[in-house]
């Protein structure tokens, strides 16, 4: 699955999620599915409308590997002013 169409998909569960925002208090639903099967596992409140967590995450991480590729390291600096004391 390429990482325009799981941004779409993100986009427009988020769209959908908005709408619903009154009803998102602390509830939790899921899906589970075999990915060889394709076969439903096990399911929980599967049918009912909830404000997504993370599911932008998933579109930054893909886009970041698309565009960086996997063995991308971001380096981090920091920097101080004065004496530093143990």
């Amino acid at each position: 699955m390429s990482w325009r169409l799981i941004a779409t998909l993100a986009t427009l569960i988020n769209l959908f999620a908005a709408f619903t925002a009154a009803q998102a208090a602390t509830r939790t639903g899921y899906i589970l599915i075999d990915a060889n099967s394709g076969q439903q596992l096990a399911a929980k409140n599967s049918n009912t409308p909830f404000m997504p967590a993370s599911t932008m995450k998933l579109v930054t991480m893909l886009s970041a590997l698309d565009h960086l590729g996997p063995d991308h390291r971001f380096e981090t600096s920091l920097y101080y002013t004065g004496k530093i004391k143990d």
